[in-house]
């Protein structure tokens, strides 16, 4: 393989040169900014363009911009190309391109107020005939009709030849037309057509003003196009003869890059051996790990002893005196089976592994016996080790090795551990974790059955306002049809250990937004701490609140206090991004778990349910009710609206009534049953 890389290398490398001799031979043909330079030059032409249109069309008999809009186009086209292009820093024509689009938008505005003005001149010039039309109607003498058509003409002949009628001779054209005009009606008709004709030369003078700004508009635009012009021809110059200077410079970065990946390519079968090394081998005892033991044991031939070591109080080296020193303890280990040429493996946190290719189980002992005197007075610490060892007969499965062994070294735990136990059918201990073991496996089994069978159920418990007097919500609770398990809590509490719990949490989720969306009531519904660890639960509450349609304000979800403080930081991010979205959240069970009011202000809850151990003998304590008063007046002043559950009598409900309690759950408001039982209810 490494031959191989090295011969691409340099092939690479002798095609990099080739392709420059190519490039070099080109040089001059290449037309890497012809397209700019193209659409520079078009800038001037499209400018005197708009230019040309623009006096058409005020020689035109008709209002038509059609080729000035075009031209108009064709230049911010160009404009935009030349401006965005990676041009602008190197030739620093920013600033020009700025001042351009400046000076174009200008100019756009004295065209459009000259085209504006010009149309209005030529409608109101339309007009002036049907004025001489009225003329002749009311048999106006030939002279003041001549002298009309004379005003027309001149007129015309400045709005569309650029002739201009000067100021004496419009005055006393219009003089004589005034005079001319004997007859009341004449006067009329004449007045009107002086009116508008005074209006029509009037604007012409003001066109050539308008004229005049666009011309200086024009022409300082074309000056900024030439200054960018010259400065892009400066730099295509300056360009050329940096392009043999840098292509040299590539060339030999190419070559020592070349030489580079060489020597690279030449430490690759010792980078290789260092990550075969560190990919079987534990990063801190520097032993062969599980993955190099599955191999081991593939290959090796029963029969043989496989010993499984476990330090006994590892986790108080670790919480007492931290990682580092737990670190040391492992390495003494490892030291200690290093020094008696143990074929050993670091397996998992505080397990080891030993292979003893002997059938002996008093060499076995010896050998255990002599690790443990050795660890008890090398290690600062008071802490031993213990064993589980099986005698491998035959070829078996690895799980079922790992099995034997983790029920030998519970023996050997469950005895008050510092000593080693052989794998035997007749020992009570293994056969205690024999017994749970299946017992595990056969839960696991059996919800996986439910799951599959359907015979996840919903009931709902009433929550009621305690100052209405009225159900207001209702907390969604989750039953299972069968008897393999006593209760609710023991199916969740295996759920949770298989890594089941999600698929359920799901389930609730699907069903009680189903009835939010059918019943339209508020539903109170509970994650586990697994669920505020899950990401992909955030997008599946999304994704059913879009398929429902729900109003986020109709739900509630509850977690305990103990699931946040799991893992604070991600539990809070969790709750709080639902309460972003609109849901609510309340705090379970509180009071049972290690929360203290300080993280109960900052946790992002409306609700705080209080737990039921505090409130079922509320009505036989009086120190308790001054308890639970006390805490509703520290809730309530940091805003969380406070919820008693177990409120099992009306004694208990009045007590929680007078101290200030919001809402109540329990057996008094109502068991939990299912939605049609309490629609029933309401209907009745």
């Amino acid at each position: 393989m490494i031959k191989w890389i090295k011969v691409f290398v340099f092939v690479a490398f002798f095609s990099f040169v080739m392709l420059y001799l190519d490039r070099f031979i080109e040089y001059k043909k290449m037309s890497r900014f012809n397209t700019l330079n193209s659409a520079l030059k078009n800038l001037d032409y499209y400018n005197h363009l708009i230019r040309e249109s623009i006096k058409n069309v005020l020689g035109e008999n008709f209002v038509n911009h059609d080729h000035v809009i075009e031209a108009v186009k064709a230049f911010e086209k160009n404009l935009f190309l030349i401006c965005r292009s990676d041009l602008n820093e190197q030739i620093d024509k920013k600033k020009v391109c700025n001042h351009i689009r400046k000076i174009f938008a200008k100019e756009l505005d004295a065209m459009e107020s000259l085209l504006q003005e010009s149309a209005l001149i030529k409608s109101s010039a339309l007009y002036l005939p049907t004025l001489q039309s009225d003329l002749i109607s009311v048999k106006a003498n030939p002279k003041l009709l001549k002298q009309v058509q004379e005003m027309i003409e001149k007129l015309n002949y400045q709005i569309y030849l650029d002739e201009p009628m000067d100021r004496q001779t419009f005055f006393a054209l219009a003089q004589s037309i005034e005079t001319l005009a004997k007859r009341q009606e004449q006067k009329k008709i004449v007045r009107n057509f002086l009116q508008h004709s005074m209006i029509i030369y009037m604007s012409l003078n003001q066109l050539e003003n308008k004229q005049l700004e666009f011309e200086q508009k024009y022409n300082l635009l074309s000056k900024k196009i030439g200054e960018l012009q010259k400065e892009f021809d400066s730099y295509v110059m300056a360009q050329e003869k940096q392009n043999i200077i840098m292509e040299g410079v590539l060339v030999f970065a190419i070559f020592l890059f070349t030489i580079l990946v060489y020597y690279f390519i030449s430490k690759e079968q010792k980078i290789e051996k260092e990550l075969e090394y560190m990919a079987s081998h534990d990063f801190v005892t520097k032993l062969p790990n599980r993955y190099a033991l599955f191999q081991l044991l593939q290959s090796l031939q029963p029969p043989y002893y496989i010993v499984k070591f476990n330090i006994d109080n590892f986790s108080y080296v670790n919480d007492d005196f931290g990682v580092q020193a737990g670190d040391e303890v492992l390495k003494l280990l490892a030291t200690i089976f290093k020094k008696n040429r143990c074929k050993a493996f670091h397996v998992s946190s505080d397990e080891f592994v030993v292979i003893v290719e002997d059938v002996d189980t008093r060499l076995v002992e010896i050998f255990f016996n002599k690790i443990s005197h050795e660890f008890k007075h090398s290690s600062p610490f008071a802490i031993t080790v213990s064993a589980g060892a099986y005698l491998v007969h035959e070829k078996i499965e690895t799980f079922k090795i790992n099995a034997f062994l983790q029920a030998a070294l519970f023996s050997a735990k469950k005895r008050g551990g510092d000593r080693l136990i052989v794998f035997n059918d007749g020992d009570p201990y293994i056969k205690e974790y024999q017994q749970f073991t299946q017992r595990a496996i056969a839960k696991r089994q059996q919800i996986l059955q439910i799951l599959q069978e359907n015979r996840l159920r919903l009931v709902f418990q009433p929550i009621m306002d305690i100052r209405t007097h009225q159900i207001v919500k209702y907390e969604a609770l989750l039953r299972v049809e069968g008897d393999e398990f006593k209760n609710i809590s023991e199916f969740i509490e295996y759920a949770e250990r298989f890594n089941l719990i999600s698929e359920i949490t799901q389930y609730v989720i699907d069903k009680s937004f189903r009835e939010i969306m059918v019943h339209g009531i508020h539903l109170n519904i509970n994650l586990s701490g697994i669920d505020l660890m899950d990401e992909h639960l955030e997008k599946y509450i999304e994704q059913k609140r879009n398929q429902y349609h729900i109003d986020t304000k109709k739900v509630t979800f509850e977690v305990t206090e103990t699931a946040v403080v799991e893992d604070m930081e991600k539990g809070t991010r969790f709750l709080s991004k639902l309460r972003s979205e609109g849901y609510s959240v309340a705090i379970d069970d509180f009071g049972t778990g290690y929360t203290s009011l300080r993280f109960i202000r900052e946790m992002p809850a409306d609700f705080v349910k209080i737990d039921g151990s505090f409130i079922k003998n509320i009505h036989k304590d009086e120190k308790l009710q001054e308890f639970v008063q006390n805490l509703v007046i520290i809730l309530k002043s940091m805003h969380k609206k406070v919820v008693a559950e177990y409120v099992e009598n009306e004694e208990i409900f009045t007590i929680l009534e007078k101290i200030g309690v919001d809402y109540a759950q329990g057996f008094y408001i109502g068991k939990p049953k299912s939605l049609e039982y309490w629609q029933k209810e309401r209907d009745d």
